[in-house]
């Protein structure tokens, strides 16, 4: 017993598309208007009747679908049997093993059919392995097996997919034109052409502009790249759509969404809108003598075009004329007195106050405020360009510290005082034999001429005490305009000083003269007297 294979037929549409299938579409037009240029589509009355239950047309987009309903049968091959043997030894009866959706149908005498017996989805299953065993009647029975290879031919049944419906991009702010966007990526299980996929981007309009002229999209891969620099503060968000299409006949397509997020740098400072110099000159506020302390001056008002952290403001004193008399919120910029106003304050203040964003890096900017203490408004404001006034007087604090310093230093000098006036109180003066007579009388201060030729040479006994036998004089001497030689300095011997006492006719017993120092015609002379008596 022979087995033959009379052909093997691989159908083109074996893979059985799913109802509603676009199979093509017609593309007419008509130049009439209104209703004349009007066309609908419907199928030939030449079409078979059971095409019609098949197929289906679109009357106005021309799409011809496939709209039979189930599995639509189709012979895979034809198998044809032979036996060589008589009578019921040569009746062969065909048989199929697989698990495939297939069937084997007997047409006529030894002849065979392979039929589908279910739909086909290559994308599942591209290649089935079918078993046919002939079996003859005759006793025993003979068989013959052949194993049949089917492959399962692609169609364009499969719509490109992307993984999500939307897809999100960033791109920084004052980007180059070029930079790189992100990429869209789509999906096609189909083979060959079916599945090659081209993008291509939907010219919409978006924030007011053609998508076109924003990004542009590679039609191979899919990848977005700008085509101007976006400024956040122009343009903060665009969307725009892309579709891709496969290569088969008619091709599908699908669309994606795609969000584009500019993002936001520090590229803008602040800007001042309150207070506003006049013809270049600084912004003059004015605060009374009497405000109290938390007294509103001003508030500085001012913007950021950036967005986010970048546009969040901190506000600081860089510079003031007193820097204890102002003090500002660091949030919402309102200038206040921090302590009442003295009339040792200057009269025209200025303060720097500096504005600064928290981007990365920081951007700042600053506006100079003048402020008049005055009670009422001056017919001229003054200048404030001239510089930095400092007050008439001294400010308060350095008015404190002078007064503290010039207390603890009058005080110093009242004890260094005291302590010299009590330490000379405690001197005991000493006298010669010439200006007292006796111990009793030089209890007693007195004053003696020395000699009455020489008027302005007088001794003058201040204190006296007993000291055993010691006395000790304080004596003022008087040398007239000739100074005579009394520049001396040391201790002397008792004759040496007798002589000199004698050669200035100063007839004074004393055994020691001590010269500390001159002053004018005068010179001051300590005189201790020693064994009194006797002298």
């Amino acid at each position: 017993m022979h087995l033959y294979l009379s052909a093997q037929y691989t159908a083109p549409r074996c893979q059985s598309p799913p109802n509603g299938t676009v199979l093509f579409r017609v593309q007419t037009s008509d130049p009439d208007e209104g209703s004349n240029g009007e066309i609908r589509y419907s199928l030939s009355s030449s079409t078979q009747a059971k095409l019609r239950h098949h197929f289906h047309v679109h009357p106005r987009n021309g799409e011809l679908r496939a709209s039979f309903r189930g599995h639509r049968r189709c012979t895979v091959i034809a198998l044809s049997v032979r036996d060589e043997d008589l009578g019921p030894n040569g009746k062969v009866v065909c048989s199929m093993s697989t698990g495939g959706p297939f069937k084997l149908k007997a047409s006529f005498d030894n002849y065979y059919s392979l039929l589908t017996g279910g739909p086909l989805d290559r994308e599942q299953a591209s290649e089935y392995q079918v078993l046919i065993t002939a079996l003859d009647g005759g006793s025993p029975p003979l068989s013959t097996r052949r194993t049949l290879t089917v492959s399962v031919a692609d169609v364009n049944d499969n719509t490109p997919n992307f993984p999500q419906p939307k897809q999100e991009l960033l791109v920084a702010e004052n980007n180059g034109p070029g930079t790189s966007l992100g990429c869209v990526f789509a999906q096609d299980p189909d083979l060959g052409k079916n599945g090659v996929i081209f993008y291509e981007l939907l010219d919409i309009i978006s924030e007011g502009q053609a998508a076109s002229n924003l990004v542009a999209v590679d039609s191979s891969s899919g990848a977005i790249t700008a085509k101007i620099s976006f400024d956040f503060e122009q343009l903060r968000e665009c969307h725009f759509q892309v579709e891709a299409q496969d290569g088969g006949i008619p091709p599908r397509s699908a669309t994606v969404t795609v969000n584009l997020f500019v993002v936001d740098r520090n590229d803008n400072a602040p800007v001042i809108l309150f207070p506003l110099p006049r013809n270049g000159s600084v912004p003059v506020e004015i605060v009374p003598h009497s405000a109290r302390t938390g007294h509103l001056v001003t508030k500085v008002v001012t913007e950021d075009a950036d967005g986010g952290s970048n546009a969040w403001l901190s506000y600081h004193i860089s510079q003031a004329s007193d820097s204890s008399l102002f003090r500002i919120s660091a949030n919402m910029g309102e200038l206040h007195t921090a302590r009442l106003v003295l009339p040792a304050d200057a009269v025209k203040q200025r303060v720097v106050v500096v504005v600064r964003d928290h981007g990365d890096p920081s951007l700042s900017t600053c506006v100079t405020l003048g402020v008049l203490l005055s009670n009422s408004v001056p017919r001229v404001l003054p200048d404030f360009e001239d510089g930095w006034e400092k007050g008439g007087h001294l400010s308060a604090q350095n008015l404190y510290l002078v007064v503290a310093l010039a207390c603890i230093s009058f005080l110093f000098l009242g004890c260094l005082l005291f302590f010299v006036s009590s330490k000379l109180s405690q001197i005991p003066g000493c006298c010669s034999q010439s200006c007292c007579r006796s111990p009793e009388e030089l209890r007693y201060g007195s004053k003696m001429a020395l000699n009455p030729c020489m008027t302005s040479a007088t001794i003058d006994v201040t204190t006296v005490e007993r000291l055993s036998q010691t006395y000790l004089c304080r004596a003022s001497l008087g040398l007239g305009s000739d100074n005579n030689s009394l520049l001396l300095r040391g201790e002397y011997s008792a004759a040496d000083l007798r002589n000199l006492a004698s050669g200035i006719e100063l007839n004074v017993p004393i055994s020691c003269i001590q010269i500390h120092n001159r002053k004018g015609d005068h010179a001051n002379v300590n005189a201790v007297v020693s064994k009194f008596y006797g002298i």
